[in-house]
Order: structure tokens, then sequence, then C-alpha cells
């Protein structure tokens, strides 16, 4: 069973999500020692970062972190898409003084004894006769004298009960210099401990004080300038959106030094349909008398319909194809979605994968089936989110505000694992029909530059890997498609 938060607090690439039309993100191996033994964890690419204490560090590719101050004490929340721990990294407060020593600390040893002692203290039962019983958390570990980031660090392992459950906490200390310390808090189940264990120690290990933390900075004052042009939207503004990617056909082309279309090389298109209606509608097989009470919700929907096309040396071709129906409340804090991707490889019988997900303000269910049939709980942070309605529609509300700066936004994306970063910059474009040009960027790996004009409408947008979204419509592109005897059928 995955592992819940603690109730006190609030986280061939078209086949992933094709309306945002393939974001990758790129990951390396973090091999992870952190004296506690040696193992490897694949990592993401993002850094996060505790700027008041100069901490920078890395987490598993499959967790989500984000900043979540808890009143004035700055805190990282991260945890993986299954759900299967808990890491709550803080800055709470100076060392405690040494008791009638004036200018002098605690040592981190003796402060983490201190803290464990007080653990263990509030797992004591007190008898009727008034006597103690023996704390019901065991130590599984004390290490002390350890070295985090080149700091001194101090570490525990307890187990715990909590109702018919035995949980597992993973606290380690470190002294972070200038009198400030900084905890990394982990719980988790007990039989997922081996696995957390590694993540922690994975994240411990490439955890630093360096204090660069400028691109940490950067990212905040980029989330908070999204928040607020968030905060400025009306319905005026939705539907305006709404109206603009409403019906829009898009082609995707590995353009020929001819400039002519019958020499591009085509990759895929995808045409979008935007609609106010009720959440039942994100499946489409399912007939209005059929729904639930739930179902009749009103808000935003968005329907993204796309194929990604390929073809062998020996004339077989493979194609993906994706169809992806989202919806959010008028008040943003409820969205579902369904996706779908179709595999087919010449003869050979089409396999889909299907994806159904929902969100209630911070709590996600994602259920997939398929090949792979999983549930996952990605992380949603406090702030900076947008759902999948507004990922879409984010570049017209973006260009409708005509207001340049760089934008930040956590977002998921079909076939992902969790909720990621994505930034946006917002430019003038080069005049005439170009008024707008927008970049997108996902991690190191994945950047685009989409043009639009004057009224927010969509001009063209140019990938990282040489191939380029051109605004179509239906006869022409599948007009097109045929003459070059691509399948624009399943039959």
């Amino acid at each position: 069973m995955a592992l819940r938060k603690p109730p006190m607090h609030r986280v061939s690439c078209f086949a992933g999500r094709a309306a945002a039309c393939l974001l990758a993100l790129g990951t390396f191996v973090h091999t992870a020692s952190a004296q506690g033994g040696s193992t490897s964890v694949i990592m993401s690419p993002e850094p996060l970062a505790l700027e008041p204490v100069g901490l920078e560090l890395e987490i598993p590719a499959d967790a989500s972190g984000f900043r979540a101050d808890r009143g004035e004490v700055p805190t990282l929340e991260i945890s993986p898409s299954l759900g299967h721990w808990y890491l709550v990294i803080q800055a709470p407060q100076r060392r405690v003084a040494a008791q009638g020593r004036a200018g002098a600390h605690l040592p981190v040893d003796d402060l983490t004894d201190q803290i464990l002692e007080n653990l263990r203290a509030s797992y004591r039962v007190d008898q009727s006769d008034g006597t103690t019983m023996e704390s019901r958390a065991s130590v599984l570990a004390r290490e002390k004298g350890l070295v985090v980031a080149g700091r001194p660090a101090s570490r525990f392992y307890v187990t715990f009960p909590e109702g018919d459950r035995e949980r597992v906490r993973m606290y380690t200390l470190v002294d972070a210099g200038a009198g400030q310390m900084v905890s990394f808090d982990l719980l988790c189940e007990f039989g997922d401990r081996a696995e957390a264990r590694t993540a922690y120690l994975a994240v411990l290990a490439s955890a630093q004080f360096s204090g660069n933390t400028e691109v940490a900075a950067s990212r905040a004052i980029a989330i908070e300038t999204t928040e607020a042009l968030l905060g400025m939207l009306t319905s005026a503004d939705y539907d305006r959106a709404l109206a603009l990617a409403d019906g829009r056909w898009d082609r995707l082309s590995q353009p020929a030094e001819t400039g002519l279309a019958m020499d591009d090389t085509e990759r895929g298109y995808r045409w979008i349909r935007a609609w106010k209606g009720r959440k039942g509608e994100i499946n489409p097989e399912r007939s209005e008398e059929s729904w639930s009470e739930d179902d009749r919700r009103e808000g935003y929907l968005v329907r993204m319909d796309g194929r990604m096309a390929q073809r062998s040396a020996t004339g077989q071709w493979t194609l993906i194809d994706t169809r992806v129906v989202c919806f959010m409340t008028f008040d943003r804090q409820h969205e579902a979605w369904t996706a779908s991707t179709t595999f087919r490889q010449g003869d050979q019988r089409p396999v889909t994968n299907t994806e159904f997900g929902v969100r209630d303000g911070q709590e996600m269910k994602i259920a997939r089936r398929g090949r792979t049939s999983n549930t996952l709980q990605p992380a949603v942070p406090p702030r900076g989110y947008v759902n999948q309605v507004e990922f879409y529609l984010l570049p017209q509300l973006l260009v409708g505000h005509a207001a340049e700066a760089t934008y930040g936004v956590y977002a998921y994306a079909g076939g992902d694992t969790s909720v990621r970063y994505r930034q946006f910059e917002l430019q003038p474009g080069s005049g005439g029909a170009i008024a707008w040009q927008l970049t997108t960027q996902l991690g190191e790996e994945s950047r685009s530059i989409s043009v639009y004009d004057g009224a927010g409408g969509f001009r063209g947008s140019d990938r990282g890997d040489g191939t380029r979204w051109t605004p179509s419509n239906r006869d022409e592109l599948l007009g097109l498609w045929r003459r070059k005897g691509l399948p624009t059928s399943t039959r």
C-alpha cells in the first residue's frame, strides 16, 4: 500500500503526451554511498535548493520536490510518484546553546541524541500506578561522526507503531555552519525501508552547501510571476484562450532545404478542441445517461487527437495515435483526464495503453492500464501548479496579457511519473505577423521556440530536434499526407 502524506501536510515521446509534444527529461545515474552502503539511483537533472542555507541537492528521477515553507521555516517536501516514502528537509532553527557556556553550541551528535530521546519519549506509555513503560519506538541504527556535504552530521533510524502498522523514520541532522542546522526527515512503511533508504542516501550524497542558488532563486521568481498572472485571470481570459485553441490543426514535419512542403519529411499532426462542458465528457465512449452527479460538474475541457508516423527502411509503418481529454472546474481546484495511446507496427496487433487521472486540491491519483498497469500518486506543489487544461491554454493566456517576463510552472504530462517544472520566456517577436515569441524549457534537454500573432494565434514552433510545428487545416493536412502516400486511417 502506498504511503500517504501525514495529514498535517498539504507533489518514443509522443506516446507520453502528444499535446505538449514530446517533452523529454534527461536523467543520469548517481551513486549513493553517504557512509551507509553503496548503490545507484537514477537522479533528475533538475536540482532543488533551500536558498536560506545555500543547500543544493538532487532527487530521484521518479520523485517530485517542491519548496513548501511551513510558517517561517524554509522547507522542501519530496516524494516519489508511487508514494513509498516522504522526505521533509528543513532549516528550522539555530543550534541549541550549550548550557552554562556562553557563545558555545551543542555538537551535532549531542543535539541529535536529544531529538532521538524526545522522539522515543513520545512513544512511552504512562501506567495508572505512575510507572512508565519502555518506549514503543525502537532504534534500528544510531550513526555518529558522519559527514554530509562536507559538514558534520549525525543520524538515526527508528521504527514505531502507528495503528496496526509499523513505520520507519530516517533522520539526519547536518551542521550547515554559521550556527544553522538542516534536518533530513524521511517517513516510510516498514516494508519499504530498503527502497526508501536507497533513495534517502542518494539525496544526502548529492547535497552540497555551495551558496550558489541563482538558478533556484530565478525559478522562485518565475513561479511568483506565474502565480501573480493566474491570480489576475478572469473567465473572459479563459473563454478567449478556449476560442483560440478550439479547432486547431497543426502539422509536425522535418523541413527540407528546398522549402517545399512536398519535400518535407512528415512526422505527425494534432487536432485540438476546447470548450465549456461537463466532467463526464472526458470519456467520449460513455453516454450522458450513465453519468454520475460528479460527472455533471461544469468546467473547461480540452481534447487533443494526434498521430505520429515513422517508416522503416523496409517500408513498414509505425504509428502512434494519441487522444487526451482533460477537464478542470472553474475554480481550478479539481481536474480529471483520460488518455489513450495506440501503437501500430506493420501487421502486428495494435497495443493500447490508457491513463485515467484525477486531482482534488493537492491530492492526485493516476491509474494506468495496458502493457503495464500501475497506480501513481504524484506530489502536487502548494504553489506554481497548473492543471492540464491550463497547460494547453497557457501560451494563449500569456500572450493575451502581453506581459514580457519569465514564467515558471509545475505541471503533469501524461506518461510522466511526477509533476515537473517547466519554464516559459515571453518576448516580443520580430514584428509583422509575429508579435510574440515564447521559449519553453523542460530541464536541459527539451527546448522549443513558438511564435504567435498579436491576437494570440499560433504561427509555428521550432523544436530542439530540428522538427517544426506549423498551423494547418484538416483538408490541407490530410490531403498532403495522402499525396505523399502516408497513412491517414487505421484500416
